[in-house]
């Protein structure tokens, strides 16, 4: 994390989001803990995650998370692609 943020020329990263965690990590519950952690430190202002698991999403609401980012694909929803009808 100190890397990044002196890489970055930062001393707190607005969000910080973790990419398609397992939900076995979720459920280990070590990922919330260090999360807060970070927030708490002060070296990030929120935190969350993205995935594609609805069971993922509302284990990580659940525990607190501050920021869901679900995938949105309107071509896989069954209608016509764009442009196409």
């Amino acid at each position: 994390m100190e890397r990044s943020l002196k890489r970055l020329g930062r001393d707190q990263l607005d969000v910080y989001l973790l990419h398609n965690p397992s939900l076995e990590c979720l459920l280990a519950g070590e990922v919330y803990e260090t999360l807060e952690l970070l927030k708490k430190d002060g070296k990030i202002g929120h935190h969350g995650i993205s995935t594609a698991d609805p069971e993922a999403a509302m284990n990580a609401l659940d525990r607190g998370i501050e920021v869901l980012a679900m995938p949105y694909k309107p071509v896989s929803l069954g209608g016509p692609a764009p442009g196409r009808g």
